[in-house]
């Protein structure tokens, strides 16, 4: 290649005006358009290898972030368990025990029937209270008691 070559001459503006050269411009026209957009948006050689990147769709992994659902201080014990054996700390499966109640089971039989009682009452008619009043026996009348001098 001599240096003719190497500089590509181009026509000079006022050839390329006369009304003969128009195909020519155009062409040059097209040439130098596709030349400054390669340049603009040309990837540089160091990037076409494409060992050095990877491509990761999220960020989650860049930050590690925890992927999921968790659970503390035993409130998911399923989820617990699950968290462990992702982060491959895997310890013997402890047993799943249940919460001791707060409330026996006698105190919450003895507070449902009252419950039920006072329900009942509130639905009861007019006729059903005063007969349920006439069948309690009578309790004794407390008077007022002057005091002794």
């Amino acid at each position: 290649m001599n240096r003719h070559d190497a500089e590509k001459k181009k026509l000079s503006k006022g050839l390329l005006e006369m009304k003969f050269m128009k195909r020519s411009k155009e062409k040059a026209e097209k040439e130098l358009e596709a030349e400054e957009t390669e340049s603009l948006f040309a990837i540089p050689s160091k990037m076409k290898q494409g060992t050095k990147y990877i491509i990761e769709p999220s960020y989650i992994p860049c930050e590690d972030l925890i992927v999921g659902r968790l659970s503390f201080n035993g409130m998911n014990p399923e989820i617990e368990l699950i968290m462990q054996k992702e982060a491959g700390i895997v310890q013997e499966e402890p047993e799943i025990k249940e919460e001791e109640a707060d409330v026996t089971e006698e105190e919450m039989a003895r507070h449902y029937s009252s419950l039920v009682n006072t329900t009942a009452k509130k639905f009861k008619t007019k006729r059903q209270v005063e007969a349920d009043s006439q069948s309690v026996p009578n309790k004794k009348k407390y008077t007022f008691l002057k005091p002794q001098d």
